[in-house]
């Protein structure tokens, strides 16, 4: 019973030591007894806590990245091949303007070319990929020893597909200028012919 009458009394003690805490009295002593007080706070949140405003709708939204653009593909103009009785080779292209793209290229020289074997003055023709319509061509050589075409003589000049007849000068670069039709461009294609 004692316990009952002390747990009692502490229990007791406690409230009123609860309700003088509330009233912002000093908490009572009870002759070394110790007394129980429960404070009870409320703790304010804290910044990480604290829930953001809703964005207000007049807001203007932040500049965000632009997207990625693909850059257009440079297309080369149509491949050319040089046909010679049995032999046809693909020309290398030098300067060009072809759709929205172009590009400038010296005179190539025969050390950058792969030769054609071709005996002088036999007829060669052009074709074109594709059969593109070419408005006009015009076509010159140059010695394989002169690679910086100094001296360019005239090969032929004409409208529709290349055709020439192989001047009897020896090896040479020949340089065939294509001017497509409808606008759609132009391109220089050489070729090293080996007259033997």
């Amino acid at each position: 019973m004692r316990w009952r009458r002390a747990g009692g009394l502490i229990l007791l003690l406690a409230s009123l030591a609860g309700c003088r805490a509330a009233s912002g009295s000093p908490p009572p002593t009870t002759h070394g007894l110790a007394t129980a007080t429960a404070v009870v706070t409320s703790a304010a949140p804290s910044e990480a806590e604290t829930p953001s405003a809703p964005a207000s709708p007049s807001a203007v939204p932040a500049e965000s990245a632009p997207a990625p653009t693909q850059e257009p593909t440079a297309e080369p103009p149509p491949q050319a091949t040089l046909v010679a009785g049995g032999v046809e080779r693909t020309g290398e292209v030098g300067s060009y303007v072809w759709g929205s793209f172009s590009s400038s290229a010296p005179w190539l020289p025969a050390s950058a070319l792969e030769p054609v074997p071709v005996a002088p003055g036999a007829e060669v023709s052009v074709a074109i990929a594709g059969d593109h319509p070419v408005d006009q061509w015009t076509a010159s050589a140059a010695a394989v020893d002169d690679p910086q075409a100094q001296m360019v003589i005239p090969v032929g000049a004409g409208r529709g597909r290349p055709r020439f007849t192989v001047p009897a000068s020896g090896p040479m670069v020949v340089a065939v200028h294509v001017v497509f039709a409808n606008g759609a461009g132009d391109a220089v294609y050489y070729w090293h012919l080996d007259t033997q």
